[in-house]
């Protein structure tokens, strides 16, 4: 079974490279511009690694962090937050997220940043089986 990354982000762009780059290192990616409902999303998708825009329409990156993090089904699920606002780092300090990493990123930088990310996640659910 592959891998499972929901990716939001507010800019299209950013969502073609992503999606196309990992979908090719063989990861299934979702990929959105927003939601008004992260839980029936999270259902949906059933993501392994979440990867998301701190500045989105409608809706605070932020603000999803933390609902995903409070919540008892999902806040194991590593996050990863993108953003070119400075004041995003924040949700790291808060351990909203998982990793944070600035905008404009290096590309195969970020896709070993997820494939780091879920290797550690792995091991740490395996220890706790």
């Amino acid at each position: 079974m592959k891998t499972r990354i929901l990716l939001i982000d507010a800019d299209d762009m950013i969502l073609g490279i992503l999606r196309e780059t990992l979908s090719e290192e063989g990861y299934d990616v979702t990929a959105v511009n927003g939601t008004s409902d992260i839980l029936s999303l999270l259902n949906c998708v059933k993501p392994n690694l979440m990867l998301i825009d701190y500045r989105l329409r409608g809706a605070s990156g932020k603000d999803i962090c933390r609902s995903v993090k409070n919540h008892p089904i999902y806040q194991k699920l590593p996050i990863i937050m993108l953003s070119a606002w400075p004041s995003a780092y924040k949700c790291l300090q808060r351990k909203e997220c998982n990793l944070f990493i600035a905008k404009p990123f290096d590309l195969w930088g970020l896709v070993d940043s997820i494939a780091t990310l879920l290797a550690q996640n792995f091991c740490k659910n395996e220890d706790t089986r």
